[in-house]
């Protein structure tokens, strides 16, 4: 399991310990490396432009489908 605000979502099970931690820093590469590098670059030009900030919002959502976890930006 991996948990993003307030959620938490189910990586599965493996044969193995060394799938099971591949599996866990796969995901958290995705979601938390992920949200940080878009909120980075969204800060940066919310600061620049605060105006484009209040009107962008930073949307970063994780969706699983089919079985797989997927980030929605938009």
């Amino acid at each position: 399991m991996i948990g993003f605000k307030g959620k938490r979502y189910y990586l599965g099970t493996f044969e193995n310990y060394v799938d099971a931690v591949r599996a866990r820093l796969d995901a958290e590469e995705m979601i938390h490396g992920g949200f940080l590098r878009d909120y980075h670059q969204w800060k940066a030009h919310a600061d620049a432009d605060a105006k484009w900030g209040e009107e962008h919002p930073l949307v970063f959502e994780i969706e699983k489908k089919g079985g797989h976890l997927t980030v929605k930006t938009e």
